[in-house]
């Protein structure tokens, strides 16, 4: 075992003790030169800071109120065009009311389209609704028995702002694809006011590999002159992959069997939480 000898310990620490009393003076101004110097880097830095505050304020401003005063600009090659409303038909519901159905269609194979829209009918404007549409996406909005005191009530369909999203991936967008089958209209005899007199009954099959949910349903009748007469809609709950579903529209009147039916599926292919994987 080694040992420590305490009086070299001892000497070590006067020799120490002796050297800081004879250098006092100068460790003192050591000192002061590192509190000197630690408050100048101090104050350097408030002043670089207060710099770049005051240079940039005024540019933030400046962008500020350009983007207010004049639109974005997407560019001519990838600025989107307007939604386009391609029809809008009116058809008598009842002796008080009407069914309304508008054709909107993206015109953009590149940008989806989340809309805020209202409809005017016969001069009342309705709530605000919402309505996703995909590139090159075009649906059918529909409003059944509307009050209105109007046989032909004019009909507007007021978009009120537009979100804009580009899509870079179309690939990744869900493929749609139905099948109706087993149409048959049916008549029930009655006398009650407003009870439906006419049903249309069809299947309806979801071919593709998604399922979705809130899914619209629209259909629009036909005479042989391409004229339309009636317009119904239903909204499916969900609907999954390859699944079938029957579909059941009411009118409380009388239609004839003879008529085209025009069936229209506009499920939301944007919104994650209506489509089911």
């Amino acid at each position: 075992m080694f040992k420590t000898d305490s009086s070299e310990i001892s000497d070590k620490k006067i020799t120490l003790g002796l050297w800081v009393a004879t250098h006092k003076a100068q460790l003192k101004q050591v000192h002061v030169l590192l509190l000197a110097v630690l408050a100048m880097a101090m104050i350097l830095f408030f002043f670089i800071e207060l710099f770049n505050w005051a240079y940039h304020v005024p540019q933030t401003k400046r962008i500020n109120e350009a983007l207010l005063q004049s639109p974005i600009n997407f560019g001519q090659n990838r600025q989107p065009n307007n939604i386009v409303i391609e029809k809008t038909y009116a058809t008598v519901h009842d002796e008080q009311s009407v069914d309304v159905a508008v054709f909107v269609k993206n015109p953009n194979e590149k940008w989806a389209a989340e809309i805020n829209y209202e409809m005017t009918i016969g001069g009342k404007t309705g709530v605000v609704e919402h309505v996703n549409l995909a590139p090159a996406q075009e649906k059918v909005l529909t409003k059944t028995a509307v009050a209105t005191t109007a046989v032909s009530p004019s009909v507007q369909t007021n978009i009120l702002d537009i979100s804009w999203k580009l899509i870079k991936d179309l690939d990744a967008l869900p493929k749609v694809s139905w099948e109706e089958t087993d149409q048959k209209f049916n008549h029930i005899n009655t006398d009650q006011i407003g009870a439906p007199q006419t049903t249309l009954e069809f299947n309806l099959s979801n071919k593709s590999v998604y399922g979705f949910k809130n899914v619209p349903v629209a259909v629009l009748l036909q005479d042989k002159n391409g004229v339309v007469v009636g317009i119904g809609q239903q909204t499916m709950a969900q609907i999954a992959s390859l699944e079938k579903k029957p579909v059941i529209i009411r009118w409380p009147k009388e239609y004839g069997e003879s008529l085209q039916t025009l069936i229209y599926v506009s499920p939301d292919i944007l919104s994650s939480e209506n489509i089911i994987r």
